[in-house]
């Protein structure tokens, strides 16, 4: 889901942070910090799904499908600034820590160990700056996509109803033309068609 993937982002950005801060020792740490990392992440997503549930008005009834109460309005709305800067984070972390990996991989009298943990951490960080980069613009054309649908919701009510009612009125208009030219106002029109189809038997 958006906010697991998000949340899931700054866990990584978390553990980059610390790859690169302790890059003399942390080929040799234990799996504690991916431990916590992942009870962290699944903390935070389990919170912001309660917070939805609870937000979110049950008892009411809606006239039409609702993602988001009347209640539950401004939370959403945090919430969606809260994720929109935690990705903004993200990425300029990411970038940061790769020009400073970069930096300290070429120092000199790094030990092989030393400088294995920072090309790994260049390499790594190479990869992920385009995946969080397409992560944030896809997002954010999303949020952006479905902003701009509420708004044309409005828009969408009143033309299409315009729309049927014009199509309405040509098929009215195609009906009466063609009820005219089959009109049978001739009084005598009615004598002529009896006579004809006797004549005929």
């Amino acid at each position: 889901t958006l906010a697991g993937g998000i949340y899931s982002m700054l866990m990584i950005t978390i553990e980059r942070y610390v790859s690169t801060t302790r890059y003399k020792t942390y080929e040799s740490s234990g799996r504690s910090l991916g431990v916590a990392l992942s009870a962290v992440q699944l903390t935070l997503s389990g919170a912001f799904y309660y917070l939805i549930i609870y937000f979110y008005d049950l008892n009411r009834i809606y006239a039409r499908c609702n993602v988001v109460s009347e209640e539950g309005l401004l939370f959403h709305r945090i919430q969606g600034g809260l994720l929109t800067c935690v990705q903004l984070f993200s990425i300029t972390a990411f970038y940061s820590l790769l020009r400073y990996n970069k930096r300290l991989l070429d120092t000199r009298g790094l030990s092989l160990t030393e400088r294995y943990q920072l090309s790994e951490n260049v390499r790594t960080l190479h990869l992920l700056v385009p995946v969080v980069s397409s992560h944030i613009s896809l997002n954010l054309l999303v949020v952006i996509s479905y902003l701009e649908s509420l708004g044309f919701l409005h828009l969408h009510s009143v033309i299409v109803p315009c729309i049927l009612y014009l199509r309405y009125r040509r098929e009215l208009y195609a009906q009466q033309r063609l009820r005219r030219a089959n009109a049978t106002d001739d009084a005598g029109f009615s004598e002529r068609h009896i006579t004809i189809v006797q004549s005929a038997w």
